[in-house]
């Protein structure tokens, strides 16, 4: 009897001994659409419209040079030195009248050809085209436009570097500027004068 009741007693501590269950691991709550963290947008790149570089100062406009296969005419070096004496007296009498702003003095000094094409509507037409006559709404109506516009602007200090002959009274003036001959003026002599060509 004791026996018995001492088996009883041992099954009954078995059954309290039993080992613990493994917790359970608690369900995560879902996350709520507006709590979802994002990805970091891409930092958007920094604006490049840069301005635009500044347009040039304005230089004398080069008109057409000679084809290649013109022979070059010859000259000696008397003759260039007189002639670069020359002219450069009307040069610097040209910008004393430009600074001036004397139209009729440089009228003066021009060709009958110059006057003729300068006055020409389909000319001035043209030369009213060019990007700094257009950015100040200019339009070239007379000589006395191109003149004020055109000539003023961009003869105001001119120079004489070199001479180009054409012939015995044709002759280019050049002015260097960075670099590069620009034609200053076409020139003729007119008995013994020389006078602004259109050649």
């Amino acid at each position: 009897m004791l026996l018995a009741g001492c088996f009883w007693v041992f099954l009954m501590f078995l059954s309290g001994c039993e080992s613990p269950a493994e917790p359970q691991p608690q369900p995560q709550p879902e996350a709520h659409p507006s709590e979802v963290e994002a990805p970091e947008p891409e930092p958007e790149p920094a604006p490049t419209d840069e301005p635009p570089e500044p347009l040039p100062e304005p230089e004398p406009e080069r008109d057409p040079e000679p084809a290649d296969d013109d022979e070059e005419f010859e000259v000696t070096e008397e003759l260039y030195d007189e002639t670069f004496d020359e002219v450069e007296q009307v040069i610097t009498h040209l910008n004393q009248l430009i600074a001036d702003r004397d139209y009729e003095g440089w009228r003066e000094l021009l060709s009958d050809e110059f006057v003729q094409v300068h006055s020409d509507p389909d000319t001035l037409r043209e030369r009213s085209k060019s990007p700094v006559l257009q950015r100040r709404s200019v339009v070239l109506e007379d000589l006395q436009d191109y003149f004020q516009y055109v000539v003023v602007p961009s003869r105001a200090n001119a120079r004489l570097d070199d001479l180009r002959f054409l012939d015995d009274d044709h002759v280019e003036a050049l002015m260097e500027v960075r670099g590069q001959e620009i034609l200053l003026y076409q020139l003729k002599r007119d008995n013994n004068d020389w006078k602004i060509d259109y050649y």
